[in-house]
């Protein structure tokens, strides 16, 4: 652990979103009851209505013969409409629900997208109550550690972890020396603080552009330069350690030579003079064997 933050808000917050869970849990399980309560009002409202049925259909004889008042055929024909608007409401009630409950009372709270959105709370604010507590990610020296009690800004740097395990080089080599530099190639460095030792590695990778293309303010030709310069190219050099070797620090300078497995031919003009050499050898060794051996075979 390298340092831990105040984690009392954390804390808070974790258990804001405990409680926001729990209650939305209960309250999907209430629509459920409330489902269940609406298909009872919906079975009531069918045995109002026939009772209302049977009433309007009894005063409805009874009224063509004027044995009932007007006002209870009325009554009568307003139950039957009552009752009928009752179950029309309870079965809106009813879809309101289920689109509540994702289409059926039988789904798992835990499947619901109020359930899964507090749930998806409660995790960020564990995963922020987690990251209180920083950890090295690997084996190493720590620089620049912030002292108790000081104020961090999110996105800002508290301190520098310099791994004493895994290392690397970036060489800066120029353009014209990548023409068969590949990855995976042997390396050997030598550092300037230790001459006689000497470290091999690998070539991990190639920087996809030039070290100027990646600065503040990139040199544009358009500008009137047209001054050539060779660019350098980073390429980064992974590191083959062992205890017998000297302790390597961040920001050492060395020297980087690459095993590209590449001969360059002689130029044209050197392969004539040597054959030139040659001849005059061969002639003055013959001349010299023929004087004394005899032979030319001999002195060559």
């Amino acid at each position: 652990m390298l340092l831990r933050l105040d984690q009392d808000p954390f804390t808070i917050a974790v258990e804001q979103a405990q409680a926001n869970l729990s209650s939305v849990r209960q309250d999907m399980n209430a629509l459920k009851q409330g489902y269940a309560e609406q298909q009872g009002s919906l079975e009531l409202a069918k045995i109002k209505l026939e009772y209302a049925q049977r009433t309007y259909a009894r005063q409805s004889q009874l009224s063509k013969k004027n044995v009932v008042s007007k006002a209870a055929f009325d009554d009568s024909q307003n139950a039957v409409a009552s009752a009928k608007q009752q179950i029309a409401l309870d079965r809106q009630a009813m879809q309101t629900t289920l689109a509540k409950l994702g289409g059926s009372v039988d789904t798992p709270v835990e499947q619901l997208p109020q359930y899964q959105q507090a749930k998806a709370a409660l995790d960020q604010a564990e995963l922020d109550l987690a990251h209180t507590v920083i950890t090295a990610p690997f084996d190493g020296v720590v620089t620049n550690k912030p002292e108790p009690g000081a104020y961090i800004t999110p996105g800002k740097a508290v301190a520098s972890l310099i791994s004493t395990k895994s290392m690397w080089i970036d060489a800066n080599f120029k353009e014209v020396d990548l023409t068969y530099l590949e990855t995976g190639q042997e390396v050997s460095v030598t550092v300037d603080a230790y001459p006689d030792h000497e470290w091999k590695g690998v070539v991990q990778s190639v920087s996809p552009a030039t070290g100027a293309e990646f600065s503040v303010l990139p040199a544009q030709n358009a500008t009137g330069n047209w001054v050539k310069v060779v660019q350098r190219v980073p390429v980064r050099i992974e590191l083959e350690l062992t205890d017998s070797q000297p302790i390597l620090r961040a920001g050492m300078s060395t020297v980087v030579e690459v095993d590209t497995h590449h001969k360059r031919e002689m130029p044209a003009f050197a392969q004539t003079a040597l054959s030139w050499v040659g001849i005059n050898q061969a002639e003055a060794g013959t001349g010299h064997g023929r004087k004394d051996n005899g032979t030319g075979d001999d002195a060559q």
